[in-house]
């Protein structure tokens, strides 16, 4: 529910407890158990990590703050892990990030020249089970402002590298 923070439960979803550092949270986009004490948790205000199996959530950097949607989350079979935070008119095109560190710390992915231009505000990200190939599907910034009004899909993005560079297939 929106403006309800961070839960988890441990009897299978009977019960639930509010979890501590969900911030100013109020939509969740993604979640990712990495393993079962490093939790990631994506949404409205940014990236959120738990090392306590989601106890406590602390927010994560990315390219020195925490701010901005983190749309999608994934993780490749050898373990690195990639992300998206998207793009607004406010905070600039959407980007994607990688880890190698099991999301402790996190570094700005390249993407390719066409796909900064065509001011793309969501990617949605999908590994494959190679170690090292994934899709993302990048999405248009709407200048329509009205909520109902969604972006329209705009290209398939390719990366063989685990993340770390991006190019526009299609």
């Amino acid at each position: 529910a929106e403006g309800r923070g961070i839960y988890r439960t441990h009897d299978g979803g009977s019960t639930w407890t509010e979890c501590s550092g969900s911030g100013a949270m109020t939509r969740c986009y993604d979640i990712l158990a990495v393993d079962a004490q490093v939790v990631l948790v994506g949404g409205n205000d940014g990236l959120k990590r738990s090392s306590d199996g989601g106890a406590t959530f602390s927010p994560v950097l990315l390219g020195g703050n925490s701010g901005g949607a983190v749309w999608s989350l994934q993780r490749f079979p050898g373990g690195d892990l990639v992300c998206s935070r998207e793009g607004s008119p406010f905070a600039g095109p959407a980007s994607i990030w990688f880890s190698t560190d099991r999301g402790a710390s996190w570094s700005q992915a390249t993407l390719d020249a066409s796909v900064q231009s065509i001011g793309c505000g969501r990617i949605s990200l999908g590994t494959s089970s190679s170690d090292s190939l994934a899709w993302g599907v990048a999405q248009q910034l709407n200048p329509d402002p009205h909520p109902y009004n969604w972006p329209l899909a705009q290209g398939l993005l390719k990366t063989a590298d685990r993340g770390r560079s991006w190019t526009f297939v299609v």
